[in-house]
Parts: C-alpha cells; sequence; structure tokens
C-alpha cells in the first residue's frame, strides 16, 4: 500500500529486486511527448499514451498485461511495488515488466504521465 513503511535494511533488500529507474533521463528543455514516442517506439514499444490523474487520487493494488517505460510530464506521484515507495517528480522515469503488482497516488496539483507500452506478441 501506499505509505507502507519498512525497516530501512528491508527497503534497501527490496531495492535489490526492483528494476531500476532513471531520475531526469530527458532534460527539462527535450521533455517533449514527440522526442519520448520516437525514443520508446526505437525500443521496441508498441505505443505511447498520455495518462492524466487528479488531485490526490490513487490507483489501488493492480497489474496490467504489458510492460511500461513512462516519464513524468507534470505534478508528482508516488509508485509503489514489492512494497518499496518511490516519489516520482517531473522527468523521473520508471519501468515495469507486464504482471508487477503496484499501486499509485498522484500529488496535490494531479499528475501527468507518458507512458509507453509494450504488449505481449502471440
Amino acid at each position: 500500500m501506499v505509505g507502507f513503511m519498512t525497516s530501512h535494511s528491508h527497503q534497501q533488500e527490496l531495492r535489490n529486486y526492483l528494476p531500476k529507474r532513471k531520475k531526469k533521463e530527458f532534460s527539462m528543455s527535450a521533455l517533449n511527448i514527440e522526442e519520448f514516442t520516437k525514443a520508446s517506439l526505437e525500443k521496441g514499444y508498441d505505443n505511447v499514451t498520455v495518462r492524466e490523474w487528479a488531485a490526490n487520487s490513487v490507483s489501488e493494488l493492480h497489474t496490467h498485461e504489458f510492460a511500461v517505460h513512462a516519464v513524468v510530464a507534470q505534478g508528482e506521484m508516488w509508485l509503489t511495488r514489492n512494497d518499496l515507495t518511490e516519489h516520482l517528480k517531473i522527468g523521473d522515469t520508471f519501468t515495469m515488466d507486464p504482471e508487477t503488482p503496484h499501486s499509485e497516488k498522484y500529488g496535490p496539483g494531479g499528475t501527468i504521465y507518458w507512458a509507453a507500452r509494450k504488449f505481449p506478441k502471440i
């Protein structure tokens, strides 16, 4: 759950199991959806969607059938997976494999992020 606290050593251990996220992958001057889309498609993602969330909204624990690579374009959010919560701000990115259980909480000004999705091939 969002806000779930664990001991420092437990959090360090959990970090070893999480996919690494890159902070500030795009400079603020380069933060535009066209460049993000182009880079994502070149990396093999199928499409990019713009996700907008209302202030202080919460998306409870869920999974997706697709892999995702996303960048926060406006506002802030808290992403929780494996009992570890990451605070993501403008320019921060995250990546998740399909079927990764996670929850999301969005900031007081709302949040917009761009999500590149890669669906399983049948």
